[in-house]
């Protein structure tokens, strides 16, 4: 296929595009929650962990603290051993609760809609904050991107470097109103 133009891949995007859309027609996530502190959370325990493993942890879990102010209050050791299963629970839990402790000294308990801002929360990058914002506020302000990207990217030879690379090439390249 050699080296394509902007044009080209933008092109072949669309086309990839709209095949996945028939294909995956439903953009939801799998994930359990009653309130976008309870998605940001199940996010946070999804690194490398299946969602079925995560939806069972944060059922025990929001059973049991529902609410981001309870976080506050949390013992971390106690937080690890709700969340040992989805693996690296110390660090999950160092951010959780961190994030819990932001959130109500400077966001006023209130999760930020803009990635820039939710960002700045513990445990939270890009991949996160897109998840959560396009979930909660039906905003869609760019692209979770992951591994699984890395794949299409490949096929569809849309760009050609991973992770920022591979944001900048998709972002601006989809409709804006149908990605979430």
């Amino acid at each position: 296929m050699g080296h394509q133009t902007l044009q080209q891949k933008k092109k072949i995007f669309s086309k990839l595009y709209t095949r996945m859309q028939r294909m995956y027609p439903v953009k939801v996530t799998e994930l359990e929650y009653a309130s976008p502190w309870q998605l940001l959370v199940a996010v946070i325990l999804s690194a490398q962990c299946t969602d079925d493993r995560v939806n069972q942890v944060t059922r025990v879990l929001f059973a049991k603290y529902p609410e981001s102010e309870e976080y506050l209050s949390v013992d971390r050791k106690e937080l690890e051993q709700l969340i040992f299963s989805t693996g690296f629970y110390r660090a999950k839990a160092r951010h959780i609760l961190g994030a819990a402790h932001m959130l109500h000294h400077e966001f006023g308990g209130v999760l930020p809609d803009r990635i820039s801002e939710m960002i700045r929360l513990p445990g939270v990058g890009r991949k996160t904050a897109n998840v959560v914002i396009q979930n909660i506020f039906n905003s869609n302000q760019g692209i979770a991107v992951d591994t699984h990207v890395l794949r299409l990217q490949t096929i569809s030879f849309v760009i050609r470097d991973y992770c920022s690379c591979c944001r900048k090439g998709f972002d601006g390249n989809y409709p804006q109103a149908r990605v979430a």
